[in-house]
């Protein structure tokens, strides 16, 4: 269908997060901006915006060392990350 979850969660959470890594890297992800924007058209949605993780995580204000430095430690500029509980 139209309301297939292929587009409506790929497009949020997995494109775009490959459009933010790739800009991150200085490797921009052109085919995936392309599709999203054809997405973001076809559906009348900011698939962008809707993606509440990556606003949380604020990849776009961070440079690729701070992103390897969070990797390895849990630890996000300064705050800790949150992990399960044990």
């Amino acid at each position: 269908t139209s309301e297939s979850r292929y587009i409506t969660e790929d497009c949020p959470f997995g494109l775009t997060l490959t459009t933010v890594l790739g800009r991150l890297v200085n490797r921009p992800a052109v085919l995936h901006e392309s599709g999203l924007m054809i997405c973001n058209s076809m559906y009348g949605r900011d698939f962008v915006a809707e993606n509440d993780l990556l606003k949380a995580l604020d990849l776009d204000g961070m440079t690729l060392e701070e992103l390897k430095v969070a990797a390895r430690t849990g630890r996000l500029r300064s705050r800790q990350l949150s992990s399960p509980a044990v």
